[in-house]
C-alpha cells in the first residue's frame, strides 16, 4: 500500500471513531434534531460568568461520559441555540475552555468559561439559565478580544473553605494520635509567653484538651452506668426521649432513643465494608486504603442504610446500643464546641506562614520538589470570626493566591489544622517546603469553593483598548450571595451534620496507626522519613480525576 493508502485509512478510523463518540453522546449532546442545518451564523468569542454546586459532578471540565459542570453548560448553550447544529457534536469546535477547572464536589461562585457563541439573541442568559439546573447559574455573557484565554489571563484566584470549629478539638487522649502528641510534646514551662504563638498554642492544646475530654469522661460514667444497670432495657441517658421510655408501660418493646446522625465507630472508619454498597459507600472504601504517597482520608461516617436500620430495629444488640450512645455524647460535646480567641489567634497565625512564595510540592500528588512549577505565589490567606449555623459553629477560611495545584488547598487547610489541634509548632509547614517528602492527608472537598478568578491586566488594559467590558463579579456579588446561600452553603451544612465529614476525617487521622503523623509532634520529621520524590507522577495517583491529572496536573486546583 502506497504513502497515500495509509493516510487515506488513518483518516477513515478517525471519522469512524468520532462517529462513535457524537453516536454515544461523548461530546456534549448528539446534534439536536430540532436544529434546522441552514446557514451559517457568526460565532463571537465570548466570557461566561458562571457560578455552579459541584454536589454530584465529577468536577469542572468534560470528561466523557462523567457528568460535568461544562457538560451540562455546553448543552444548554446547545438548546439555547448559541452554538449551532454545526458545533453541537463536540466543543472543541467553539473552543471551550475556562479559568479554573475545579475537582469533584468543589463548588464555585464565580468562575469563567470561554467559548464562540451565536450572539444575536438579546434574552441570551435568560434562556441558556432556563435550560440549567437551579445549582448552575450563567451571570453574564462578556465579549472578549480573539486571543482570549482565561487561564493565562487569570492573574489570580480566592477561594473559600467552610469548616466547623470543633474540628480544632484536640485528639482525644486514648488516640494514637493524642498518645504521640503527650508522650513527645510536653507542656510548655510556666509562665507561658502568650506573645509566643508556640507556645501558647501547645498551652491551649494541653488545657482545651483536658476541659472537653473530662466532660466526655462524665458523660461516658453515666451512660456506663445505666448500661450495667439493665444492659438488656439500656436507653441513652441523654437522649431526649429517655425520660418518655421510663415511663413506657409497653414491656415487650424496647423504645428506640434518638439520635444524632451517622454515628461513628471505629471499626467504620477504619475498613468496615457493607455487603451491598452504594456508590457513596464504594467511594469510601477506595479512600480507607492509605496510599504511602499521598494520605487520603474517608469522607462518611457509616452506612447509611445500616445506620437506618439499627436504630429503627425495635430489638438491637445492648452492645450495639451502647456503642451508639459514646459516640453520639462525643458528637454532642463538639457541636457544642465554641473557639476561643486565643485559638482564633493561633489559626490565623498558622494560616499566615503560607503568605508568600514556596515550593508545595508536598501539598499535592507527585510532584517533585526541583519542578519550578512547584513554586506558588499566596497573597494572603485570613480566617473570619465564628458565625452559628444551627447548633454548630463555623468558621470561613479565604485564600488567595496566583495559581493553585491539585489538592494543594485541600493539603493546606489539612496540614493547618492538625497543626492547630495538636499545639505543633508553626515551623512544620516550612519544614513541608523543604525537599523532604512530607505525608500530608488532603481535607475534605465539599467545603472548597472558588470565589472568584481575577483578570486585573486584562480589565485594565486589553479590554479597554479594545473597546470591550471588563470581566467583573462585583455587579452580581448580590446575587451571587444568595446563590452561594441556597445552593452551596446550604449543601455543605446539610452535608456536615448528615455525615459528619469532618469528625470522620479527623478520627480516622487520629487512629491511624503508622508514624506518617509524627511529625505533628516535637519528633518533627526524621530521617526515616525522608523519601525525595525525584520524578513526575507516581504509578498510581488517589485523584478521581487521575488521567486529567497526568496530562494537564496544575490546571486542575482545590
Amino acid at each position: 500500500m502506497g504513502r497515500g493508502g495509509k493516510r487515506s485509512w488513518y483518516n477513515g478510523d478517525r471519522r469512524e471513531a468520532k462517529r462513535n463518540r457524537v453516536n454515544s453522546a461523548q461530546y456534549g449532546e448528539k446534534r439536536p434534531e430540532h436544529l434546522v442545518v441552514g446557514e451559517k451564523k457568526p460565532k463571537r468569542k465570548v466570557a461566561c460568568l458562571v457560578g455552579y454546586c459541584g454536589t454530584g459532578y465529577h468536577g469542572m471540565q468534560l470528561n466523557p461520559p462523567s457528568k460535568t459542570i461544562e457538560g451540562d453548560l455546553f448543552d444548554a448553550f446547545v438548546k439555547a441555540e448559541a452554538v449551532s447544529s454545526y458545533n453541537a457534536d463536540d466543543p472543541k469546535k467553539v473552543a471551550l475552555a475556562r479559568a479554573a477547572r475545579t475537582d469533584k464536589g468543589v463548588h464555585a461562585a464565580g468562575n469563567v468559561i470561554t467559548l464562540k457563541l451565536i450572539m444575536e439573541d438579546e434574552q441570551l442568559i435568560e434562556k441558556v439559565n432556563q435550560h440549567l439546573p437551579p445549582s448552575i447559574r450563567v451571570w453574564d455573557v462578556v465579549r472578549t478580544i480573539n486571543s482570549f484565554n482565561p487561564r493565562t489571563y487569570c492573574e489570580s484566584r480566592i477561594y473559600e473553605y467552610l469548616i466547623p470549629t470543633y474540628a480544632f478539638v484536640p485528639p482525644k487522649p486514648s488516640s494514637v494520635l493524642g498518645r504521640c502528641i503527650a508522650k513527645n510534646s510536653p507542656m510548655p514551662s510556666e509562665p507561658v509567653d502568650e506573645n509566643d504563638i508556640n507556645q501558647m498554642s501547645r498551652k491551649i492544646f494541653y488545657e482545651e484538651g483536658k476541659e472537653f475530654w473530662d466532660k466526655y469522661k462524665e458523660m461516658e460514667a453515666v451512660i456506663l452506668e445505666a448500661y450495667h444497670a439493665d444492659p438488656e432495657n439500656f436507653v441513652n441517658p441523654y437522649s431526649k426521649k429517655a425520660a418518655a421510655a421510663a415511663s413506657s408501660t409497653a414491656e415487650n418493646e424496647s423504645p428506640k432513643e434518638e439520635e444524632l446522625p451517622a454515628p461513628i465507630s471505629e471499626e467504620n472508619v477504619q475498613g468496615s465494608t457493607p455487603a451491598n454498597p452504594t456508590e457513596n459507600e464504594s467511594n469510601t472504601k477506595e479512600h480507607q486504603t492509605i496510599d504511602s504517597k499521598d494520605v487520603e482520608a474517608p469522607t462518611s461516617t457509616i452506612d447509611e442504610n445500616q445506620s437506618a436500620s439499627a436504630t429503627s430495629s425495635p430489638k438491637t444488640d445492648p452492645a450495639m446500643r451502647l456503642d451508639r450512645a459514646l459516640k453520639n455524647a462525643e458528637m454532642q460535646l463538639l457541636k457544642e464546641y465554641r473557639i476561643s480567641e486565643k485559638r482564633l489567634r493561633v489559626i490565623r497565625e498558622t494560616l499566615n506562614t503560607y503568605v508568600g512564595n514556596h515550593n508545595f510540592h508536598n501539598f499535592t500528588v507527585g510532584q517533585a520538589f526541583h519542578q519550578k512549577n512547584s513554586n506558588r505565589l499566596i497573597r494572603s490567606f485570613n480566617a473570619s470570626d465564628p458565625i452559628m449555623i444551627g447548633n454548630t459553629e463555623w468558621i470561613s477560611l479565604k485564600v488567595h493566591g496566583q495559581s493553585f495545584m491539585l489538592h494543594q488547598i485541600r493539603k493546606m487547610i489539612a496540614l493547618a489544622v492538625l497543626m492547630v489541634r495538636t499545639g505543633c509548632n508553626l515551623s512544620r509547614i516550612q519544614d513541608a517546603f523543604k525537599k523532604t517528602k512530607v505525608n500530608i492527608p488532603k481535607g475534605p472537598g465539599f467545603g472548597l469553593l472558588l470565589e472568584s478568578p481575577f483578570f486585573k491586566g486584562y480589565n485594565e488594559h486589553k479590554a479597554p483598548e479594545n473597546d470591550r467590558d471588563p470581566i467583573d463579579f462585583s455587579k452580581y456579588s448580590e446575587s451571587i450571595e444568595k446563590f452561594k446561600h441556597a445552593h452551596i452553603y446550604d449543601k455543605i451544612f446539610e452535608e456536615e451534620n448528615r455525615k459528619q465529614v469532618f469528625h470522620c476525617f479527623l478520627t480516622f487521622i487520629d487512629s491511624y496507626k503508622e508514624l506518617d503523623f509524627q511529625y505533628l509532634s516535637d519528633i518533627g520529621i526524621t530521617a526515616e522519613e525522608e523519601k525525595v520524590a525525584e520524578n513526575g507522577l507516581p504509578d498510581e495517583l488517589s485523584s478521581e480525576d487521575e488521567d486529567d491529572a497526568k496530562t494537564n496536573k496544575d490546571e486542575l486546583e482545590g
